[in-house]
């Protein structure tokens, strides 16, 4: 029995993205990283807002010349670096045939946990189900 299933756009990728009822919490962004880019992001956001403050600036002032003290106390001279060889990374899959792909193009799963869902797909959240408040 496959289970209900909600379809969305990811507000990072844009791709469609299906997510079963089980894992289904509300997500806006994809499982590929673009919830991780999206927190760095406002990470990145926050710790602005918090340098342009005054206190922010007071303490950016303090860890700044407590970095250049240490600094001084321990100054080594390297002039060369050594390069570090590029990895690559083959994206290449062999053994997957085009019947094999004509099968799983039919079949749709949730993009979080991989569970095989309903292919009626809902286009909005669960009508009733209490949502939580995150912000007590």
């Amino acid at each position: 029995m496959s289970s209900s299933a909600r379809l969305f756009q990811c507000l990072g990728c844009q791709r469609q993205v299906i997510i079963c009822r089980q894992c289904d919490r509300g997500q806006s962004y994809c499982a590929q990283g673009c919830a991780q880019q999206a927190r760095r992001a406002s990470l990145r956001q926050a710790g602005r807002r918090y340098q342009q403050s005054f206190q922010g600036r007071l303490n950016h002032a303090l860890r700044q010349r407590r970095y250049r003290q240490k600094q001084n106390q321990a100054k080594e001279i390297v002039t060369h670096h050594t390069s570090k060889q590029p990895q690559v990374i083959s994206c290449y899959s062999p053994g997957q045939n085009s019947s094999e792909k004509a099968v799983t193009a039919t079949v749709k799963h949730c993009h979080f946990c991989g569970e095989v869902v309903s292919g009626w797909l809902r286009l909005d959240f669960l009508q009733g189900t209490p949502v939580r408040n995150l912000h007590h």
